[in-house]
């Protein structure tokens, strides 16, 4: 094995581009420690396609000794080695590459500017907040999406209003993570615009209002929450059952009622679960009568709620 991590090695200098590429990716596949000073050379080919090889080669190795090659990388000609390069640099989670990951930022290459974001974000320390919030407007919507994901995590509430303006985003996936990322912050100031986001159109969207909107302690049950009950989207209806029921609201009942006859199985036990958090008559009555359902995991779950009523 050794004599051929050697071999290889020695055709990385051969003067056939075709050659070095093939060795390049051979020992890229190889795993081999013994391989990084070789590959380190050739970071600096004069051939793209050498350089491409070199670079994923590295990533998988994630040895120390490639980090200052890796580094000069993120300035390559080629977009593709520069996005490379800033993903071996961020799985690595070198710190010392901030600075030029955050360089990237602003690379005219959309896959670059993914990766360089996607970098920073393994590292340690985190993102600095100016830097999301810039990438929250990028013309690229995977990086706005990224981005979005990255303000989820990071509890700092300066982030609330740029999360609120970006639900209107063009990019329904961005508008979903937008929302997640207001559901963990749960600021006041988000509740509103998350209930007119029920009306989005992209049902996706509309599921992640509602499970933003569970994270809330709301005083009453939004109307257009009641709405989504009867969407033709079944998770979706699932989803708000869930959000209504942990309101634990009394006047939702007839509402919950109506879900135990619902055409999916698990809506009409969500139903049901809602109705065991709501402690009044109605909702009583309204277990009782989910006992002579035709599905026998509503019966079950009917007297399992209320078992647990005549405990308390």
């Amino acid at each position: 094995r050794e004599a051929v991590v050697d071999a290889l090695v020695t055709a990385l200098k051969d003067s056939d581009t075709e050659v070095r590429r093939a060795a390049a990716r051979s020992l890229g596949n190889r795993h081999d420690e013994r391989a990084v000073p070789g590959l380190v050379a050739v970071l600096s080919d004069p051939d793209v396609e050498v350089r491409r090889a070199a670079v994923s080669g590295l990533q998988g190795i994630r040895d120390p000794r490639a980090f200052e090659g890796l580094l000069a990388r993120l300035k390559d000609e080629d977009a593709e080695v520069r996005a490379q390069a800033a993903n071996a640099l961020g799985e690595a989670r070198d710190e010392r590459a901030a600075g030029g990951l955050t360089a990237l930022l602003s690379d005219s290459h959309s896959d670059v500017r993914r990766a360089a974001l996607s970098g920073l974000m393994q590292m340690r320390r985190g993102v600095p907040l100016a830097v999301l919030l810039a990438a929250l407007k990028d013309p690229d919507a995977d990086l706005r999406q990224l981005a979005a994901s990255a303000l989820s995590d990071a509890e700092d509430k300066q982030a609330v209003l740029p999360l609120i303006a970006a639900l209107s985003d063009r990019s329904a996936d961005v508008r979903q993570s937008c929302a997640h990322a207001l559901g963990n912050l749960k600021d006041p100031r988000a509740l509103d615009p998350l209930i007119a986001l029920l009306k989005d159109g992209s049902a996706d969207v509309r599921r992640a209002a509602i499970n933003a909107l569970a994270s809330f302690e709301l005083d009453e049950v939004p109307p257009a929450l009641f709405e989504a009950l009867k969407d033709r989207d079944a998770d979706l209806r699932r989803a708000a059952v869930d959000t209504i029921g942990s309101c634990a609201d009394p006047k939702s009942v007839p509402a919950i009622a109506g879900l135990l006859s619902d055409p999916d199985p698990d809506v009409r036990v969500a139903a049901v679960n809602a109705l065991s958090s709501v402690r009044d008559g109605a909702a009583t009555r309204a277990l009782t009568t989910a006992l002579k359902s035709g599905d026998p995991e509503v019966r079950k779950h009917a007297a399992e709620a209320l078992g647990e009523r005549n405990e308390r």
